[in-house]
């Protein structure tokens, strides 16, 4: 297998995720799936992650990272991002991994973090967990973009709109500049919240981290 490949991958009928593949040259036995972030912090984390899946992939690590339905080159529109769909997703993409040797690892950023674990939940496969500024809370995660959104609009002088919502095949959806959220996946993402008596056990690894994607380097810097 070359260092890299990419290919879909059926999870569902009619539902066709991208899954990319970095294969190490000298491979430790271990697994890695990477959970990105989502909304506008997909985008600025992209050369991030892929510069992480590198180095992984050359300490040995094989690496698997995915783009949720609805977002990246997966197939789905931008509104039929829902996050307990999702799960399923990643769930199916788990199993059809076959038998992995060795330790397999989930790793998220932002979004990807709280996904994990929730994952875990569902699936309790992974040896370890890796949180890189997880969210924590949906509600604040939410309230955040808000901010940023009229922070947007702000800046480019763009008007408020009478109302935050769109209608998409009958159906309201919360505008968040070019990402659409449903009335379930708001739902999701305002129940989300890690429970500290159920997340932080041995099995996660927390990490507290900077991450500047404004720059060039896409660098990490320790809090």
């Amino acid at each position: 297998m070359s260092p890299f490949s990419a290919e879909f991958v059926t999870v569902s009928p009619g539902r066709n995720i991208w899954v990319q593949y970095y294969s190490p040259e000298q491979p430790n036995g271990g697994t890695v799936f990477i959970f990105p972030p989502i909304l506008d912090e997909y985008k600025r984390s992209l050369d991030f992650l892929v510069s992480l899946a590198r180095e992984l992939a050359k300490a040995g690590w094989k690496v698997i990272a995915m783009d949720y339905y609805g977002t990246g080159d997966s197939d789905g529109a931008t509104h039929q991002f829902e996050p307990a769909e999702r799960l399923e997703d990643a769930w199916a993409l788990v199993r059809s991994q076959h038998a992995l040797p060795g330790p397999v690892i989930a790793l998220g950023l932002r979004f990807g973090a709280d996904f994990a674990v929730l994952l875990n939940q569902l699936a309790p496969v992974f040896s370890a967990l890796v949180l890189i500024e997880p969210l924590v809370e949906g509600k604040r995660f939410l309230m955040e973009q808000k901010l940023r959104r009229s922070a947007f609009r702000k800046i480019h002088q763009i008007a408020r709109p009478s109302t935050e919502s769109v209608i998409i095949q009958g159906q309201p959806y919360e505008d968040f500049p070019g990402f659409p959220l449903s009335e379930d996946a708001l739902h999701f993402l305002e129940d989300m919240r890690i429970p500290p008596d159920r997340a932080w056990d041995e099995k996660i690894n927390l990490l507290l981290l900077g991450i500047d994607l404004s720059g060039p380097q896409r660098s990490l810097r320790r809090l």
